[in-house]
């Protein structure tokens, strides 16, 4: 009996640590947009279509608008209709030579209606090149890329 017992106390042990160990939500998707600076919105989310974001800066190319700004961020969901995360949500965004541009670590966050977006302001992106946006969350670890070049 006592053998039966100790098996059940050992297995509701490792089930409880298991689970615990379990991040409340996950990473869905990295967007990027340009703030636009005529109308002062944003544009559609330029990582399904990574190249062809030439001269953004003057508003040619994909761009419907001149921008030399983006909005970063990073959108996390989870089953449970509201949660708060313990682990932090880092968004790092890099350009050439791994030269970060931009940087933010979120410390409480706080999920409501299954998702949360959180959002990181780059400035002077029009000619940086390659771009490419990290989030990292409770383990897991998303990348993103698009290119914003001038053409002389």
């Amino acid at each position: 009996m006592r053998g039966i017992i100790a098996a059940i106390a050992l297995a509701a042990a490792v089930t409880g640590t298991a689970s615990a160990a379990a991040p409340d939500a996950k990473i869905d998707a990295i967007r990027m947009q340009l703030f636009y600076q005529t109308s002062g919105t944003l544009s559609a989310d330029m990582t399904p279509t990574p190249d062809g974001w030439a001269n953004t800066v003057i508003g040619e190319g994909r761009a419907r608008e001149p921008a030399d700004d983006m909005i970063v961020s990073v959108v996390l969901s989870s089953e449970a209709e509201a949660v708060s995360l313990d682990p932090p949500v880092t968004l790092i965004v890099r350009g050439e030579n791994n030269m970060v541009l931009a940087k933010r670590v979120f410390e409480s966050v706080y999920l409501r209606h299954h998702r949360v977006v959180l959002p990181l302001f780059v400035t002077g992106i029009g000619c940086v090149g390659p771009v490419i946006a990290e989030a990292s969350f409770a383990g897991q670890k998303t990348v993103s890329k698009v290119s914003l070049l001038c053409n002389e």
